[in-house]
C-alpha cells in the first residue's frame, strides 16, 4: 500500500493508494469498477504520526531465505530491506565519472560509443582528431592519471557538504576502475595501474563520509558496434568470450540490438554472468554502503538481478554483524527492480511533491555532460543548492557527480563551486541535514515554482515567494529560495487557521543574529523588515520555533506490493514514525462504517502486528472501508487517521 496523507494543518485528502501486481501506483486502477468513495470528513487529522501499512499474508506465503541468511533472491523478501536511518540524514551525496573517455574531453561520458557512430559530431571530431584506425582501446594507455589524489578528492568531499561519497566503478565503456579477476580491462592492470576505485573507498571513510560506487556496465550489451569488421571492435582479442572479459563486450551480428531505454535483442546468460561477477567483485572488495545502478538494469534478466540485490543485502546483514556497517541502500531507475525491493533514483530529475517513501535524484554538475568536456557548461552553487533544498523538502537525497581531469586533477571553477555549497551548508546544514519534510505544508512548499516531476529537466530558478519546508525536533525550517527585494516576507502555510501556527514562540535567521519581527495572521506569516545576512547567500533559513508542537513525519513500509486490499484475519504491519515529544504509549482504534469495532495500547515503537478480527465486517459481506485512528494515551489530540479498502 502507498500512503498519501494530510491533515487540518493543510494537505488534500487522506487515501490509500493501493499499488497494481506491477507495483505502480494507481488508484484508478486498483479501485476500477467498484463503489468505494473517501469522505473527507473522516480524515481530520494532524501533522504528528501517521499510521502506514501493508498486509502480509494475502498472498501467497513468500519462500524462506536460505539458512543463515536473512534475504531469499524473491521480490516478497526483498522488498523487508529496510533503508537505514543514516542515508535519510545523509541527504546529499557526490561521485565523479572518470574513465579512459575523459582523455579525449570532447562531448560526453559516451564517447566511447559516439565515437563509432559514422557521420556523428563525435565520429566527425574523432576522425580530425586521432584518425579513422585509433580505437577507444588506444586511450587507455593515455589515461595515466599522474595527479590522481584520493585523500584530496575525499577531503573536497567534505569540505562540500557530502555525507556520502565514491567513484564511478565502472561505465558502460567496459574499463573497470577497480581491480578485476574478470577482465584484464580494468584500471589495476592498465592506465593509471592502481585501485581506483579502492583508494577512493579508503579515503572517503578515513574522512568520515559512507562510500557509494556506481555500477553502469549494464550498458555494455551492444554499446559498441561489434559487427563491423571494419572497427576494432570487431577484432577477436576485444571480444568478451567464456575464457576472457573483452573491452567491447560480446560480439553482436545485429545493427539494431542497441537501443537506449531497452536493447532489442537481450543479453545471453554469458553476459548476465559477466555482469553479475563484476558487481559481485564491487562488493566483496569494497562492502559499499551504496551501491548504485544506471538505467537498463531491467535488461538483465530477472535471476541475476535477483541474485544481485539478495547477494549485497545478505553481505551487509553479516557485515552488520560484525559492526561494520550500520546498513546499505542499493539504488535503481525507472521499473527496473520491484518497487520497494530498492531505493528509486531519477536521473537529472525529481518529483513535484512530498513522498513519504525515500528516494534520489542523481544529477550532475554539468549540463550536457556527466564527465570533464573542453569547454565546460556547469551549473553554479546557487542552482545546486536550490535543488538540494527543494529535493531534501520532498523526501529525497541528492547525489552529485562531478567532472574531474583525465590527469585526475579536479578544476578550480568546480572546486570553488564546491566549496560554496559547503559553506552554506556550514551554516544552514541544520535545516537539511537529518530533517523531515514538514507534511503540513502544501504537496510541495509554497509559492510560484514548481518543478517538472520525471527524469531529464532542469530545475527552474526560484523566487523570494517561494518557499520549502523541513522540520526536525519542535523547529519548521521556512527556506525562501530568494531574498526578498523589500527584506520581507509571507509564509502562507504558518497560519492562525491551524497547526503550528498557534504555537510559535519565536523565529531566528540562521547566519544572522538580528532578532526577527514576525506577525501571525489567518493568510500566513509576515517575516520582517529583516536584513539579509552577510554571511549567506542562494537560500535563506527561517526557524520557526515552536511551544512544544508535536511535528510528526510519515512512513510507510511496502512488504506485499500485490495486496489491493485487506481481509478479516490478515495479520497487517501497522507503520508510524513520530518525533518531538512523544508519547511512550499510543493508541490504536478501528471501525467500519463509523462503527467503533476495537482498540489497543501498544508501546510507541513504531511498528504494530494488527491481527485484523475475524468479525471486523459483522455481517457486511461487501467491500468496505476500515479507518483506523492513532493517537497518543497522554495526549489524545495528537492523532493521525487513514482509510483501506476491506474485503470479506
Amino acid at each position: 500500500f502507498f500512503l498519501a496523507t494530510d491533515a487540518t494543518d493543510a494537505l488534500p485528502l487522506v487515501q490509500l493508494v493501493p499499488t497494481t501486481s506491477t507495483g505502480s501506483r494507481s488508484p484508478s486502477a486498483a479501485f476500477a469498477g467498484s463503489s468505494i468513495m473517501f469522505d473527507s470528513s473522516l480524515f481530520a487529522v494532524s501533522a504528528a504520526a501517521v499510521v502506514g501499512m501493508c498486509t502480509a499474508t494475502s498472498a501467497a506465503p513468500c519462500p524462506p531465505p536460505p539458512p543463515g541468511q536473512e534475504f531469499s533472491p524473491n521480490w516478497c523478501s526483498l522488498v523487508h530491506h529496510a533503508t537505514p536511518s543514516w542515508f535519510d540524514d545523509a541527504k546529499f551525496g557526490i561521485y565523479a565519472h572518470w574513465g579512459p573517455y575523459s582523455v579525449p574531453a570532447y562531448s560526453s561520458e559516451w564517447y566511447s560509443r559516439n565515437m563509432y557512430v559514422n557521420g556523428s559530431d563525435v565520429w566527425k571530431h574523432h576522425v580530425q582528431t586521432y584518425g579513422d584506425t585509433f580505437g577507444y582501446k588506444d586511450f587507455i594507455p593515455m589515461f595515466t592519471a599522474p595527479k590522481f589524489n584520493a585523500t584530496e578528492w575525499a577531503s573536497l568531499y567534505r569540505r562540500a557538504g557530502a555525507r556520502y561519497a565514491g567513484p564511478v566503478a565502472e561505465h558502460a565503456d567496459g574499463f573497470a576502475m577497480f581491480k578485476s579477476a574478470i577482465s584484464h580491462y580494468n584500471a589495476f592492470e592498465m592506465g593509471p595501474k592502481r585501485d581506483v576505485t579502492g583508494e577512493i573507498v579508503h579515503a572517503v571513510r578515513k574522512a568520515g563520509l559512507r562510500a557509494v560506487t556506481t555500477m553502469h556496465h549494464q550498458w555494455l550489451w551492444a554499446w559498441y558496434p561489434t559487427y563491423e569488421n571494419c572497427t576494432d571492435t570487431a577484432q577477436e582479442q576485444y571480444e568478451l568470450t567464456a575464457e576472457h572479459g573483452g573491452l567491447y563486450g560480446p560480439r553482436i551480428n545485429d545493427s539494431t540490438c542497441f537501443k537506449e531505454n531497452k536493447p532489442s535483442c537481450m543479453p545471453t546468460k554469458q553476459f548476465n554472468d559477466y555482469f553479475l561477477g563484476k558487481v559481485h567483485e564491487v562488493i566483496q572488495q569494497y562492502q559499499p554502503d551504496v551501491l548504485y545502478f544506471d538505467s537498463r538494469l531491467g535488461s538483465i534478466d530477472e535471476t541475476h538481478r535477483l541474485d544481485l540485490v539478495a547477494s549485497y543485502y545478505n553481505a551487509a546483514a553479516e557485515w552488520m554483524k560484525k559492526g561494520t556497517s550500520s546498513g546499505v541502500v542499493l539504488t535503481y531507475k525507472n521499473s527496473d527492480l520491484a518497487a520497494g525491493a530498492a531505493l528509486l533514483d531519477y536521473e537529472r530529475g525529481g518529483i513535484d511533491s512530498m513522498q513519504t517513501q525515500k528516494w534520489q535524484t542523481d544529477d550532475a554538475l554539468g549540463r550536457n555532460s556527466w564527465s570533464w568536456v573542453n569547454p565546460p557548461s556547469l551549473k553554479n552553487e546557487t542552482e545546486v543548492i536550490g535543488e538540494l533544498v527543494d529535493i531534501v523538502s520532498k523526501n529525497g537525497n541528492l547525489l552529485l557527480d562531478i567532472p574531474p581531469h583525465a590527469d585526475g586533477s579536479i578544476d578550480d571553477v568546480v572546486k570553488e563551486t564546491l566549496f560554496a555549497i559547503g559553506d552554506w551548508l556550514q551554516v544552514n546544514g541544520v535545516a537539511i541535514y537529518a530533517t523531515k519534510p514538514w507534511y503540513a505544508a502544501n504537496v510541495y512548499g509554497e509559492g510560484p515554482t514548481k518543478i517538472q516531476p520525471g527524469s531529464f529537466h532542469e530545475w527552474p530558478i526560484f523566487t523570494s515567494r517561494d518557499f520549502r519546508f523541513t522540520t526536525n525536533g519542535d523547529v519548521v525550517f521556512a527556506i525562501a529560495m530568494a531574498w526578498s527585494s523589500d527584506n520581507q516576507f509571507v509564509i502562507q502555510s504558518i497560519n492562525t487557521t491551524a497547526g503550528v501556527g498557534s504555537n510559535v514562540s519565536h523565529v531566528t535567521l540562521l547566519g544572522s543574529s538580528e532578532q526577527v519581527p514576525y506577525t501571525i495572521g489567518v493568510s500566513g506569516m509576515q517575516v520582517g523588515p529583516v536584513s539579509k545576512p552577510h554571511s549567506v547567500d542562494h537560500a535563506y533559513v527561517f526557524c520557526v520555533h515552536t511551544h512544544g508542537t508535536q511535528l510528526g513525519y510519515l512512513s510507510w513500509d511496502l512488504l506485499d506490493e500485490n495486496a489491493d486490499t485487506i481481509h478479516p484475519g490478515d495479520v497487517v504491519y501497522l507503520r508510524w514514525r513520530s518525533s518531538g515529544h512523544t508519547d511512550l504509549a499510543v493508541r490504536i482504534a478501528w471501525s467500519v462504517d463509523g462503527a467503533g469495532t476495537g482498540s489497543v495500547v501498544v508501546p510507541n515503537t513504531g511498528v504494530y502486528h494488527w491481527h485484523v478480527p475475524g468479525d471486523l465486517l459483522g455481517q457486511t459481506r461487501r467491500m468496505t472501508v476500515v479507518r483506523l485512528l492513532i493517537s497518543g494515551v497522554d495526549e489524545p489530540h495528537l492523532q493521525h487517521t487513514m482509510s483501506a479498502a476491506v474485503s470479506p
